[in-house]
């Protein structure tokens, strides 16, 4: 499966494939204006991630920034469970509301 976001809905997004060291810079890259496009809350939705590391939490950490400063409301769903670890390890918990 190629690393890619699927733009479900004007609100809606679904990663597929793996979110580590090798992919994340062109997924950003190519996606960037997704996150950006208007201001109404955006889902994404990680249920298509196969592999995650420090990398791909970093990304997760540029959305939620960028959609931070432009006041753009960010959820997480079906996150995998090597990002959540990632997370508590990280002291990150917020992310994804889990305190």
């Amino acid at each position: 499966m190629s690393d890619t976001i699927q733009q479900i809905s004007e609100n809606k997004i679904v990663v597929h494939g793996d979110l580590i060291f090798n992919t994340v810079g062109a997924i950003y890259e190519q996606n960037k204006d997704l996150i950006t496009s208007n201001g109404s809350e955006i889902e994404i939705s990680l249920a298509g991630v196969m592999r995650a590391d420090s990398s791909g939490l970093a990304l997760i950490i540029e959305w939620s920034r960028v959609a931070s400063a432009m006041n753009r409301p960010l959820k997480f769903t079906h996150v995998p469970q090597q990002i959540l670890d990632l997370a508590k390890l990280s002291s990150l918990e917020e992310l994804f509301n889990l305190k």
